[in-house]
């Protein structure tokens, strides 16, 4: 009886899927989990719980999906959107179930969602499709229904802000040149960048949110990328003057205002350095910051300060949160492959049979022992890898091909449903590896809701040596950059 018992409480063994997930973006959680962590390969994981952390497969939406951003719409955890690679969708079940949102956006490539932050029901995105014109699009009831601005994009956009205490300004920043709103993104209206009499090229400026202070809600930053230095701009009356903050050696990745002091900021570079100021006026190398940090956004008063860390490059957490804006911190979760239930969802729900075979934290082949739900953890609190060895297996480095969301499949159809299908654009992952990505590609690598594969002949074989070797150095340059063009907001 007690071999019994003790088989009925172990969690099921399963596989693993997508190697090496990284932390993308860290939002702040309905009811029942503190923070939600977006991973670039594996989803979502919930921390704060009973259990400590649950894991949602990014199957659960469709086929290798690529997790973008994810926005709450409740107080509870009942009903979000999800902007993933191949579209918008939304769950009214807590995620054990979803479906693409009405209209082009389902099936559109957005950079993301930009929540107010007053109303959660009230959620920006931008279109990012490549050699088509985009648009801003808003939704007042949480995804229902969506309206665009008719802007016609016909440069790519590169971010989109909102104000974290004034949800009526927002900014958009594109390669081409500058727009913003003050009606919550229902219209815009060009602005010019410009600081000590110079217009930097539309193409190498990032924006980024400025401090949860309504003394300070029109405050707007802006980073210049370029060689031999970034230069940090911040305007203080929403874009009509600028001047300079700070130069430093790298793209920024990510930036933080403090709350209440107007003198303390902190940055990450994308290639894991972190500035600090404590004065507003200059800006110095934090030498002691965990590797690879990024992630940041403003926190709100009373809220801490929290990161995520690149534990492939030594940093002793993935993701972290800091009462003291920065110089010490606390980790959220060592490992995301420490993680030890699924989502929750009912067994034969969507979620529960796209998740069920696969692990947080492992690439495919490896194993992993999980609970079906927290409270199944809590009274196995005992069991962890049952002795598997391989349950925190790495890939050594290998680029994996649910990473960058295809499959080599020699033989296979290209599209499987032609309906759903478009064109996979690698320059997406790095705009700068362009060049060689077009230069070596074949022309049958295609992207659908199923799933995605390459259809090669005999003679595509070196030229796919080559694309992924420029695929392998423009996922890694996507990942260090911290999604530096992406959407910022606070949820």
């Amino acid at each position: 009886m007690t071999a019994l018992l003790a088989v009925g409480l172990m969690p099921f063994l399963a596989r693993g899927h997508g190697a090496n997930p990284r932390v993308t973006a860290l939002v702040t959680a309905p009811a029942g989990d503190s923070v939600w962590l977006v991973t670039d390969v594996q989803g979502l994981f919930g921390l704060g719980g009973q259990a400590g952390a649950r894991w949602l497969c990014e199957d659960a939406v469709a086929p290798n999906a690529g997790f973008v951003a994810v926005a709450p719409t409740q107080a509870d955890d009942r009903a979000w959107l999800v902007a993933t690679v191949f579209g918008l969708s939304t769950t009214g079940n807590g995620g054990c179930d979803f479906a693409p949102v009405e209209g082009p956006l389902g099936s559109a490539y957005t950079l993301g969602l930009v929540p107010s932050a007053t109303d959660p029901l009230d959620v920006l995105t931008v279109t990012a499709a490549p050699g088509a014109t985009n648009d801003v699009w808003r939704t007042r009831d949480g995804g229902l229904t969506w309206r665009p601005a008719g802007l016609r994009l016909e440069g790519a956009p590169r971010a989109l802000v909102r104000s974290p205490v004034a949800p009526e300004r927002v900014w958009l920043s594109t390669e081409v040149g500058h727009l913003r709103s003050a009606d919550g993104g229902e219209s815009f209206t060009p602005f010019t960048l410009e600081f000590d009499g110079e217009r930097p090229t539309p193409g190498a400026v990032y924006l980024f949110g400025g401090p949860a202070d309504f003394q300070r809600a029109s405050e707007v930053w802006a980073a210049v990328q370029r060689l031999p230095a970034t230069v940090l701009l911040r305007s203080p009356n929403g874009g009509d003057s600028w001047s300079v903050a700070a130069r430093v050696p790298d793209p920024v990745g990510s930036l933080a205002l403090h709350p209440t002091d107007p003198q303390a900021g902190l940055l990450t570079t994308v290639f894991g350095g972190v500035w600090r100021t404590r004065d507003g006026q200059s800006w110095a190398a934090d030498e002691g910051a965990a590797a690879g940090l990024g992630c940041l956004r403003s926190p709100r008063a009373g809220e801490p300060l929290r990161a995520c860390a690149d534990t492939t490059a030594g940093a002793p957490w993935a993701a972290g949160e800091s009462d003291d804006f920065g110089e010490t911190w606390r980790p959220l979760v060592t490992r995301l492959s420490d993680t030890r239930a699924r989502w929750g969802c009912a067994a034969g729900s969507p979620t529960a049979t796209a998740c069920a075979d696969l692990c947080p934290g492992a690439p495919a082949g490896a194993a992993c022992m999980l609970c079906d739900a927290p409270s199944d953890c809590l009274a196995d609190a005992g069991v962890r890898d049952a002795g598997l060895s391989d349950a925190g297996i790495v890939d050594a480095g290998a680029l994996d091909s649910a990473a960058v969301g295809f499959d080599v499949a020699p033989g296979r159809d290209a599209v499987r449903d032609p309906d759903a299908a478009r064109a996979f654009d690698a320059t997406r992952l790095a705009p700068d590896l362009g060049p060689i990505v077009a230069s070596v590609a074949p022309p049958a690598i295609q992207a659908t809701r199923q799933g995605c594969s390459l259809a090669l002949s005999r003679g595509d074989a070196h030229a796919v040596g080559l694309l992924s070797l420029a695929l392998g150095a423009a996922y890694g340059v996507r990942r260090r950059r911290g999604r530096r063009g992406g959407l910022r907001a606070s949820p």
